[in-house]
């Protein structure tokens, strides 16, 4: 696969998340995907995956994935992007606040045969908690 081809499945991803049509995940990740979050230490293969992103948009309905910027060299792509959202749904046991979130992040990811096979992620949860108000801010 292309450099260009790489970014295209991430940005595939991403655009899947934001249209809702998680059904489709499984055409971009491997099946023998492997996943490494240290905010979701359980979420570790492409099922678990999914499940998350569905826990994602049920707690944050109107929630947007926006890539900022993809850097491809060899397989991997690295996702430099933000989460905008309203908190209008349970979510990690967090009744819905109403209160608008926005979280900076940054994923790499690992391609093989056209599909991801793995993903690191960072991303700002401790911030995020601040916004909901789940966890005083610092300082």
């Amino acid at each position: 696969m292309s450099l260009q081809e790489n970014k295209d499945i991430v940005q595939r991803v991403a655009d899947l998340f934001n249209e809702n049509k998680l059904e489709q995940a499984r055409e971009c990740f491997a099946d023998d995907f492997s996943n490494h979050d240290p905010s979701a230490p359980a979420v570790l293969d492409r099922e678990a995956l999914i499940q998350s992103f569905a826990a994602w948009m049920a707690g944050f309905p109107d929630g947007r994935v926006q890539v900022k910027d993809l850097v491809a060299e060899g397989d991997k792509v690295v996702k430099h992007w933000t989460f905008h959202a309203t908190h209008t749904g349970e979510f990690m046991g967090i009744p819905a606040t109403g209160k608008k979130v926005l979280m900076h992040a940054a994923t790499i990811y690992r391609l093989s045969g056209g599909k991801v096979a793995e993903c690191w992620w960072n991303y700002d949860t401790m911030g995020m908690m601040q916004q909901l108000g789940v966890i005083p801010p610092m300082g």
